[in-house]
């Protein structure tokens, strides 16, 4: 079974523009897309799963940003995008085809990102990448989780 509500969220921070960047410059978006979106994605450095070493989470991050410059993913991408700009936008009544339509759009994502691995890197095989793929949600989650309450994670709270 899938982790829909999860899918859901990685799919919407893997569009946004660029993890780390301030929103407020529309002149470092414009840079970044020009450099590849270097900021943007997950830091392997960061990610430890047990069972795998280190030459294949280091093959599987070449593998990510190569799988991340094909043009199905773009694709991909820039659909879940626009579901996400309607659900945004749409009224309390359309919002159940809206999250529909982004939920299927993170799928869709998920599929091609997996795809594109595969083309990058055959030697993977499918459970490394669907393992790796899942622990790369989770670092984002956490990573989200984390810019929406850091006093969390300082172990303080705001009275």
């Amino acid at each position: 079974m899938r982790k829909i509500p999860l899918i859901y969220l990685v799919g919407s921070l893997m569009i946004s523009p660029c993890f780390g960047a301030t929103q407020s410059a529309p002149k470092a978006e414009a840079n970044s897309a020009e450099k590849g979106n270097q900021n943007r994605g997950p830091d392997f450095t960061k990610l430890t799963v047990t069972g795998v070493t280190k030459d294949e989470m280091t093959a599987f991050g070449l593998a990510w940003r190569k799988a991340n410059q094909n043009e199905n993913v773009i694709a991909a991408r820039e659909r879940l995008a626009e579901a996400r700009k309607r659900l945004q936008e749409s009224a309390s009544g359309e919002k159940k085809d809206a999250l529909s339509a982004v939920r299927s759009g993170t799928d869709e994502l998920r599929i091609e990102i997996r795809k594109a691995i595969q083309l990058a890197d055959p030697k993977l095989k499918i459970e490394l990448i669907e393992k790796l793929m899942d622990a790369v949600e989770d670092q984002i989650k956490n990573k989200v989780q984390d810019k929406k309450n850091p006093s969390a994670k300082s172990g303080t709270k705001n009275s």
